[in-house]
């Protein structure tokens, strides 16, 4: 009886150990794909603030620039 509950402790022991390294291995994998995923995010971030810089300065001479067209569509509305 002794000899049979030990070797029942010892299979789930190794079940247990075979768990707990699955387990393991699968936080590995989600704190991989987290960073990867922030790691993204981050590229997309600093994309957006380029793009948003970029267009900010484009738009400030584009605006300048605009001007006088905006008040000849403003003048044919009235006209309409």
């Amino acid at each position: 009886q002794l000899t049979k509950t030990l070797k029942h402790l010892l299979t789930t022991h190794r079940q247990l150990e075979n768990d707990a390294a699955e387990i393991q291995a699968g936080m590995d994998e989600l704190y991989r794909m987290q960073e990867e995923r922030s790691q993204h995010i981050v590229g997309r971030l600093k994309n957006a603030s380029s793009t948003i810089l970029t267009f900010g300065d484009t738009s400030q001479d584009t605006h300048a620039e605009r001007h006088e067209p905006d008040d000849d569509d403003n003048e044919d509305e009235a006209m309409n």
